[in-house]
């Protein structure tokens, strides 16, 4: 495992675990992550999201709005944490890209749908002319056909994209899956890999050491997983295996305090599987066709599967538009 002493984490506990508590954070528990997480030696802290998530959510909190305030006041509590903002270019005016710069925000992550990636392309080549480090993140790409993402890759590639973060937002992709699609990205395009998984099917670890064995270097993780739908990646769990394969560059005793800490005190951190995160992970369903699941009658499930499943298929390879010209 050659690769592993290049792996890079970005904890996104305050940004994705925002989800549970709508964003809302009590400053207490803010300072108490930022503080661990820097001493642990984790590589980046996502501390939210800026002027929100892709769909409007009422009542969100500063995590989720990612004020310069909040940014300043974060800032702050660690001089030596590297602070990581994402954003939807839809939400955000590109000139507050130099503002998140300048209040103390070190890595800037732009979230583009494949099938509608608008003007981000102006966005990163902003964030470029700034010097701020930053990275594409791809969402639901198990909706889409891997040549569709390998032909996306290479345009951003072609604008000094240096970073592309795979997202598997629905929480379906195996590990053999993961595997193939990096391995395909890293033989045909000189470009950066790192992996955001769900954790659905119970297969965020699996699918993420499958990644990192493919030749993915960043990896988003949240403390005990903490995260939207099923969660992600559990920090504790990362750091636990890179340190079986002699990677002692994370303290581990840290994250268990903070991991603690939430089990006990943050009771939307013990994540409860339901049986419709499970089943739209097994359709490829986003989280707004997962609400078609509420109510499901799971009686006659495997025939119903095979429908559904065809269906989705058939919509992933109908909407492809990009040459055949690529070889995994």
């Amino acid at each position: 495992m050659e690769g592993i002493k290049n792996i890079k984490i970005i904890d996104v506990t305050l940004r994705d675990g925002g989800y549970r508590v709508n964003f809302n954070f009590p400053d207490s528990l803010i300072n108490m992550v930022v503080k661990k997480l820097s001493l642990a030696g984790i590589d980046y802290i996502e501390v939210g999201y800026r002027n929100g998530s892709f769909k409007k959510i009422n009542n969100i909190g500063k995590c989720g709005l990612g004020s310069d305030h909040y940014i300043k006041r974060v800032r702050e509590v660690s001089q030596l944490a590297k602070l990581v903002m994402m954003y939807h270019p839809r939400n955000v005016d590109i000139s507050e890209l130099g503002r998140m710069k300048d209040n103390g925000i070190d890595f800037l992550r732009c979230c583009v749908p494949i099938d509608n990636p608008g003007n981000s392309i102006e966005y990163i080549k902003e964030s470029n002319n700034l010097g701020i480090k930053n990275c594409v993140n791809l969402t639901r790409i198990s909706q889409h056909n891997i040549n569709d993402i390998l032909f996306f890759i290479e345009k951003l590639k072609k604008e000094n994209v240096e970073l592309v973060y795979l997202a598997d937002s629905n929480g379906s992709l195996l590990p053999t899956q993961i595997s193939k699609l990096v391995s395909s990205v890293i033989k045909n395009i000189d470009i950066e890999i790192g992996f955001h998984p769900h954790n659905n099917l119970s297969l965020a670890v699996a699918n993420s050491i499958s990644a990192l064995d493919a030749g993915a270097t960043y990896f988003d993780t949240s403390i005990r997983g903490m995260g939207k739908g099923s969660g992600n990646l559990q920090t504790e769990y990362w750091i636990a295996y890179l340190i079986k394969h002699g990677l002692f560059k994370y303290d581990l005793g840290p994250i268990l305090e903070l991991a603690d800490y939430f089990s006990e005190n943050v009771e939307k951190s013990n994540l409860v599987f339901s049986s419709s995160d499970i089943i739209a992970a097994a359709l490829n369903f986003s989280a707004d066709q997962r609400k078609a699941l509420v109510g499901y009658d799971y009686s006659n499930f495997q025939n119903k599967y095979r429908e559904l499943n065809l269906v989705m298929q058939r919509k992933i390879y109908e909407k492809s538009s990009c040459p055949r010209a690529y070889t995994s």
